[in-house]
């Protein structure tokens, strides 16, 4: 996320919202925020589980915890089709931003 953060001029230039989504509660996401020195778009809570399992879906076993969401990115286009994914095989995975950022340029 501070990646995204650092990266946040170039992504408002070409159009591209971001929002984080996790399955952490909104005080934890808050203490996530305030710890990478605030962050530029919201972070949406999954608390409930309801949107992962649509999306990224979740690792089996990650040190032991059940339920832990993958990291995924997707870019949607205005008119709500996804035109790139991208979902984590391990933990820790970070998307390649090169590519994501070719995508969001092809959106214009």
């Amino acid at each position: 996320m501070s990646r995204f953060r650092d990266d946040d001029k170039w992504y408002q230039e070409h159009g591209a919202q971001i929002i984080g989504i996790s399955i952490d509660s909104i005080h934890a996401q808050r203490a996530f925020s305030e710890r990478l020195g605030g962050l530029p778009y919201p972070l949406l809570p999954d608390f409930n589980k309801n949107v992962f399992p649509q999306y990224s879906g979740f690792y089996n076993d990650v040190a032991g915890m059940k339920g832990v969401g993958k990291r995924a990115v997707y870019v949607v286009d205005k008119s709500g089709v996804v035109r790139y994914k991208w979902v984590a095989d391990a933990p820790g995975q970070q998307p390649n931003y090169e590519e994501l950022k070719k995508a969001i340029a092809r959106l214009k």
